[in-house]
């Protein structure tokens, strides 16, 4: 038996027993899921800026990757 410690903006005391392992599963899940809303990861910057527009992003990757295979990343001086 496990223990999950949750803190919200409420004053509550409120304490739960779950014992169908499945549901616990599920809710574990469903606790990290709201978490990684509450807080973007720091990490990655374009995640969160770019979070609602997946087809914007590949759009840009592609875009950058058929540059790259037309130019070089290193342009000879001589």
């Amino acid at each position: 038996m496990g223990t999950i410690t949750i803190q919200i903006p409420q004053d509550v005391k409120d304490k739960y027993v779950i014992s169908n392992p499945e549901i616990a599963e599920s809710l574990v899940e469903e606790i990290k899921t709201m978490q990684k809303k509450e807080m973007p990861d720091t990490k990655d910057i374009l995640k969160g800026l770019f979070s609602n527009d997946i087809d914007l992003i590949d759009q840009i990757t592609e875009a950058a990757m058929e540059d790259r295979e037309h130019h070089g990343l290193r342009v000879n001086s001589e």
